[in-house]
Formats: structure tokens, C-alpha cells, sequence
């Protein structure tokens, strides 16, 4: 395969970022919405609503898309870098690698343990699916006081799946806990993440039409 159409790769990888923003931005706002129909439950009636559970669940749907979203958007982001940047021979010798580097850097930054949840999502199946993949996956339980854990006696573990805690989604894997933001801030720092990948690559292009 020649040197253009790797480099026609990378276009098509930093035109996806969008589709991921797009796909995870509608579900930062379904779950708002499924929130404020939540809400709007009188209390009193809260534990006898037969809607009450099929909205968790929506919940659940979103932020799993949400989940799969991010991780695809870190993909995009990846294979620019590793895919086909390094079969551009012409690109990869005017390249500042340090500042495409930067580009996952900050995209891990913003979002720790996106691969973690998305992998618990991906393979939830698998988590409990035997006596040794329980054991991996398992929890010590524990409760915070103060916000120090401490650990809950009579109970040798647990096996939570996910939840939400504030505005994060929150999911277990292999033995610990972890979080996903999901807010327009996030939304916001994927859109500044994707222009700033989009600027480094044109600014690579140029430098190669100058040279």
C-alpha cells in the first residue's frame, strides 16, 4: 500500500472523532433527560414505580454507548499515531512526535480508566462466567468514612456490575472500581481534544507542502 493512502487513513480516522463526540455527546443528554423523568416521580410513589426500573436501565444503555464512544474516539487518536503515520515516511521525517504523542497523552488525562470501562462493558459476559473469573473480578467490600474505605466484615466480596455515582458512570473490573464523567464538560474537552488532533495534522500537511 502506498504512501497516500495511509495518509488518506489518517483523514478518515480524524473525521470519525466526530462521530464518536456526536455519538457521546446524545448520550450525555439522553441520560439528562432520563434523569429529569426520574425526578419528576413523586418520592412517596418512588419504590412502587413499575417505570422506575426500565429508566435505570436506559440509563445503563446510554452510558454503555457513552463507554463504547470514548474508547473508539482513543482508537482514532491511536492508529493516526501507530497505524499510519509510520508508513508516511515523507510525513513521519517532519513530524513533531513529542506533539502527537501529547494528543493520547491529554486524551488518557481527561478521561483515566476509559479502557477499563469499556472493557468491563465489552466483556461483562465473561466477568462471572467461571469459579476463577469471579474470583479475578470480585470486590473486598468496603464503605466510606470521611472518604477513607473501610473495610465491611462479614462479607468476603461482592459482585457489583455498575452504577452511577453522581455524574459519573461507574463499573467494576478485575478488582477495583472505575469511573467514567459524563457531562457537557466532557463533552466540551473531546471537542477541544479533536480540533487540537486536527490542527497537528494540518499543520503537518502544510509543513510537508512547504518543504
Amino acid at each position: 500500500m502506498d504512501e497516500i493512502a495511509h495518509a488518506q487513513s489518517i483523514t478518515r480516522n480524524l473525521s470519525y472523532l466526530d462521530r464518536y463526540i456526536d455519538r457521546f455527546a446524545a448520550a450525555v443528554s439522553l441520560i439528562g433527560h432520563i434523569q429529569d423523568e426520574m425526578f419528576s416521580v413523586d418520592p412517596a410513589q418512588l419504590s412502587k414505580s413499575s417505570e422506575l426500573p426500565k429508566l435505570m436501565e436506559w440509563q445503563f444503555i446510554a452510558a454503555r454507548d457513552a463507554a463504547l464512544s470514548v474508547w473508539h474516539f482513543g482508537k482514532c487518536l491511536e492508529a493516526c499515531r501507530s497505524k499510519c503515520l509510520p508508513y508516511c515516511p515523507t510525513l513521519t521525517a517532519i513530524a513533531d512526535h513529542d506533539q502527537i504523542r501529547s494528543l493520547e497523552k491529554a486524551f488518557k488525562g481527561a478521561f483515566p480508566g476509559h479502557s477499563e470501562v469499556r472493557d468491563s462493558v465489552a466483556h461483562e459476559g465473561q466477568k462471572f462466567s467461571s469459579v476463577a473469573a469471579t474470583k479475578k473480578n470480585a470486590m473486598t467490600p468496603e464503605v466510606f468514612m470521611r472518604g477513607v474505605p473501610v473495610v465491611v466484615t462479614g462479607f468476603s466480596e461482592v459482585h457489583p456490575q455498575q452504577s452511577f455515582i453522581s455524574d459519573c458512570y461507574q463499573v467494576s473490573y478485575e478488582g477495583r472500581y472505575y469511573k467514567l464523567k459524563l457531562t457537557e464538560e466532557s463533552v466540551t474537552s473531546l471537542r477541544r481534544m479533536a480540533e487540537k488532533a486536527r490542527q497537528v495534522y494540518t499543520e503537518l500537511a502544510v509543513a510537508l507542502a512547504n518543504s
